[in-house]
């Protein structure tokens, strides 16, 4: 419960997008493999979701990217 709500708030402010990303993706790997192997097409979405953040990152809207602009232009 208190993984998941952090997991959800890194999401939120975008810190960390694309280690949460990850874990999200290894999470929903787990639980198709293991947990509920008949809700596939459930967990293949969320592996796609997570896809697209730890290719993308969070966007020019998380902490994430203004730190790193903040760190090249200081």
């Amino acid at each position: 419960m208190i993984i998941a709500s952090l997991v959800a708030l890194s999401f939120f402010i975008g810190l960390f997008t694309r280690i949460t990303a990850v874990v999200v993706a290894l999470g929903a790997c787990w639980h198709m493999l293991v947990v509920l192997p008949e809700a596939w097409p459930q967990t293949i979405a969320y592996v796609a979701i997570s896809t697209a953040l730890l290719l993308r990152g969070g966007g020019a809207a998380s902490i994430d990217w203004i730190l790193s602009r903040l760190s090249r232009f200081g």
